[in-house]
């Protein structure tokens, strides 16, 4: 190979520049708790303030709030009587404060954990004989999903 031939090769190879070692990538900072606008109940007549507030501390005076007008609804007796098929307790929730109510005992409710109980709907099949005497049908039926009883 001539000399012009070696310089032409050494021309068309380009150097790389070198920069030594990469910087460490940044740290991203640790996740903060979500925050959003809330409105946040009051019984007072003012106007609802909106400010920010964590998911847990709106989540926390969404219960409290929910509490305080459980407690002050009036109260109703119920029994919600044990099946051969449901023997285990009856669990409510409204807006996430739960009632665990247990079956065959008289417990005293909130109203509107007597109406959630009373829109607890399901749809109950049984077969029937068929009007032409061909056989049987199945005949849909909407029934309680906790049947109950209010105690006067």
């Amino acid at each position: 190979m001539t000399e012009t031939a070696q310089v032409q090769e050494q021309q068309a190879i380009k150097p790389v520049k070198k920069t030594g070692f990469k910087k460490p990538a940044k740290k991203k900072p640790a996740p903060r708790p979500e925050k959003r606008l809330v409105t946040i109940p009051s019984a007072s007549p003012a106007p609802p303030r909106q400010k920010e507030v964590s998911e847990a501390e709106a989540e926390s005076r969404l219960l409290d709030e929910t509490k305080k007008i459980l407690d002050s609804q009036p109260k109703v007796k119920i029994l919600i009587a044990s099946t051969e098929t449901q023997k285990d307790d009856v669990t409510v929730s409204i807006q996430g404060y739960t009632y665990l109510i247990q079956r065959d005992k008289e417990v005293e409710v909130p109203q509107s954990v007597a109406k959630v109980l009373q829109d607890a709907i399901l749809t109950a099949y049984s077969q029937q004989r068929r009007e032409d005497g061909e056989g049987n049908e199945l005949v849909a039926r909407e029934v309680n999903r906790f049947p109950f009883q209010v105690r006067i």
